[in-house]
């Protein structure tokens, strides 16, 4: 395995790994998009709303981190329940 990553690294940089790479990384992230707006109901009203009225791809990232970070404030401040 690691003669092939060797093997890999040294070949040079072509135009073809560089696109595997990021469709790579654009399947990642949409996967992660899905798994977030599955979880929070909320947030997909909210950003079904603001792709409506034709916001920013970078106002609905705005939109989902601090959708996020609010969840997480709330979880926080929640008291931790004992488990028996």
């Amino acid at each position: 395995m690691l003669r092939v990553i060797l093997m890999l690294h040294s070949m040079p940089a072509r135009p073809c790994y560089f696109l595997l790479f990021r469709t790579m990384q654009v399947r990642w992230a949409v996967l992660n998009v899905a798994a977030i707006l599955r979880r929070y109901s909320a947030l997909q009203d909210k950003l079904a709303d603001a792709m409506e009225k034709g916001t920013s791809t970078a106002a609905c990232i705005g939109l989902i981190e601090d959708e996020l970070q609010r969840e997480e404030a709330l979880y926080v401040q929640q008291p931790q329940q004992k488990v028996a």
